[in-house]
């Protein structure tokens, strides 16, 4: 049996239905969708508030690899991680945790999260106030659960602290020097073009922290699509910077730097929307049936 033979693939569901994204009933409903899909064996989602109960129910029950997203949601007041007011601090750490009690509940394996934005006139303190609020938050997690950087880019469209690969993983190595193992890197495909990174080096940096994958796009060219940043386009997209070759050069460097065949917990998802023409559905038979093959040649 190839290590290959252990990769588990996986979709996001708020891009693959954009409209969940903005509406609560859209979300829940999806996400049933989503967890009756035979061919998806990973989920990166979350639960929205209002329909906790019955969304944790769905993710429990739904037998997938639960990979959980943190993030602000609407109609809730932005975190700040990183800030200098403790009370900024405080309440992105009670945000923080009922996203991980939520996390928890549904059984989630992995926990995605992110630095919040950018303090560019004292970054080197809000780092250091970061690292300190993860380990705060990670002192509190069961280990069993991995939790996972997303780096997200400071001048492009988000402008986020850790906004650069360098930043990133220094400070997640910070973190796991306090003995935190189970904390890492989201390594984003998507995000690559954004943190003015070519696949390559974003790789040559992570490698040893990652602890999931996206397969993704982006629009940096044009700041007049409707689209552009960090929005997560389908492959071939008008003014992205990826098609489908794209993917499979990706993927042969994810087998090339060793995270497809270290033969346990290969995480890989897509983070995308509908293919042009296409349904959410029509997306995945498609993308599984691509993804697969590509395997398949890896295997070679």
């Amino acid at each position: 049996m190839s290590k290959l033979d252990n990769v588990i693939l996986g979709f996001n569901h708020m891009f693959l239905y954009p409209e969940s994204m903005e509406d609560v009933n859209a979300h829940t409903e999806t996400l049933g969708k989503m967890a009756e899909n035979p061919l998806i064996d990973t989920m990166d989602c979350w639960v929205w508030g209002p329909h906790a109960k019955e969304e944790i129910s769905i993710l429990r029950n739904s037998g997938k690899r639960i990979v959980y997203t943190a993030g602000d949601r609407m109609g809730d007041a932005p975190s700040f991680p990183a800030s200098a007011d403790p009370k900024e601090r405080a309440y992105a750490m009670y945000m923080l945790q009922k996203e991980t009690e939520f996390a928890l509940e549904c059984g989630a394996h992995k926990f995605i999260f992110g630095s919040g934005r950018d303090v560019p006139e004292a970054r080197e303190e809000a780092i250091k106030r970061y690292a300190d609020f993860v380990m705060e938050w990670a002192d509190k997690v069961p280990g069993e659960l991995t939790l996972a950087l997303e780096p997200i880019d400071r001048d492009v469209h988000k402008c986020f602290l850790l906004g650069t690969l360098e930043d990133s993983t220094r400070c997640m190595q910070m973190v796991r020097d306090a003995g935190f193992d189970n904390v890492g890197i989201l390594l984003d495909m998507g995000h690559i073009p954004l943190l003015h990174e070519t696949m390559e080096g974003a790789l040559s940096k992570t490698l040893p922290l990652i602890k999931h994958i996206h397969l993704a796009n982006c629009i940096i060219k044009n700041k007049d699509n409707p689209l552009f940043g960090d929005k997560h386009v389908c492959w071939g997209a008008v003014d992205s910077e990826y098609d489908e070759n794209d993917g499979v050069r990706f993927m042969h460097l994810l087998k090339e730097f060793g995270y497809l065949s270290r033969g346990y917990d290969q995480t890989v998802s897509f983070e995308t929307r509908p293919l042009t023409g296409m349904t959410a559905e029509e997306t995945v038979v498609y993308l599984d049936k691509w993804f697969w093959k590509v395997m398949d040649e890896l295997k070679k």
